[in-house]
């Protein structure tokens, strides 16, 4: 039987992202793969810092990612770095809803804002759609200020060397700069009390957190959200 080409498309809309299963009850995953992933779900905490920048912060994450333990959680991963999945975000946005509210993870829960990591593409990408998930769940503001300098290279980060990530070495050097306009209303940042959240899908090193942080001007409450966290592979140094 000949099928169309809109039809492939379309049962491909309606198979689990995982495993390719018809049987999707919610989200774009199946009852069995939606299970395996929340089991998952871990709040990890750890606490950034850098002698060398003089800098200290916290991030916390959903999900610890250890590649190659798990086959099932790393397709999940890659498969999150695909197209919008707005289903799925907004559901691991409702459960780090519930683990704030048991382990109190920010402190100021009414006052943040959320700056998500920008596309390098322009278009929204993973990073993006789990902080707009977030800023709905928490009734956090979502403020996309950030953007890449035009001077950045192309080369996605996961092709980079631990040395080629760690390549700016002060403020000056950083490869984000804070542009207002991208926000739907101006923010002030220096009289800000609440907490400034930096929202990523995963984090390795964490020389793009380190990023933000110096190129939003050292703030005072500042922590890092990631859904992912991949520190085992990055330097000793960098974060304890």
């Amino acid at each position: 039987m000949h099928m169309n080409k809109s039809f492939i498309y379309w049962l491909g809309l309606r198979s689990c992202l995982i495993c390719g299963s018809y049987n999707v009850k919610r989200h774009e995953l199946c009852e069995v793969c939606i299970t395996r992933i929340i089991k998952k779900t871990q709040i990890m905490r750890i606490e950034f810092k850098s002698k060398e920048l003089k800098i200290s912060f916290p991030v916390v994450s959903l999900i610890k990612w250890v590649p190659k333990e798990s086959d099932h959680l790393s397709n999940f991963f890659l498969k999150m770095k695909g197209p919008s999945k707005k289903k799925i975000w907004r559901e691991l946005a409702l459960i780090f809803l519930k683990q704030n509210l048991i382990n109190k993870i920010v402190a100021d829960f009414q006052q943040a804002i959320v700056v998500p990591c920008p596309s390098k593409s322009k278009k929204p990408d993973h990073a993006e759609q789990w902080a707009n998930a977030l800023a709905e769940a928490m009734s956090w503001r979502y403020a996309p200020i950030l953007s890449w300098s035009e001077q950045t290279e192309n080369k996605h980060q996961r092709e980079k060397t631990w040395l080629e990530r760690w390549s700016f070495q002060s403020q000056k050097h950083v490869k984000f700069t804070v542009n207002q306009s991208l926000c739907q209303s101006p923010l002030s940042l220096e009289n800000f009390a609440g907490s400034l959240i930096f929202v990523d899908d995963v984090i390795t090193t964490g020389a793009t957190a380190a990023q933000a942080y110096l190129a939003l001007g050292r703030p005072k409450n500042f922590m890092v959200i990631t859904l992912g966290n991949r520190t085992q592979v990055a330097k000793p140094h960098a974060i304890c």
